[in-house]
């Protein structure tokens, strides 16, 4: 895969990350101000499925092509950079 697809991907994969990483959350910390369960429960349910539908494939898609980038790039894989990226996301 070309270097400019693949630094498409990553960008466009970190940009979800980013957003649902702000988003999500807001629904989480906003529900349990009301009184309703259900509306807790509702919320709860959404943020754990927004967060196994975006964020999952896009942590490892962004790792995938941050490597194939690196590789790409002929940085070596040694280098203690890819395994921090992997353990600290």
């Amino acid at each position: 895969m070309g270097y400019l697809i693949l630094k498409g991907i990553h960008i466009v994969r970190s940009t979800v990350l980013s957003g649902t990483d702000n988003g999500l959350p807001f629904f989480f910390f906003a529900a349990p101000r009301g009184s309703d369960i259900g509306a807790i429960r509702f919320a709860t349910r959404l943020v754990v499925t927004g967060d196994h539908i975006f964020k999952a494939p896009a942590g490892l898609v962004q790792l995938a092509t941050g490597l194939a980038l690196s590789q790409q790039l002929g940085r070596c894989r040694s280098s203690p950079r890819p395994g921090q990226s992997a353990v600290f996301g």
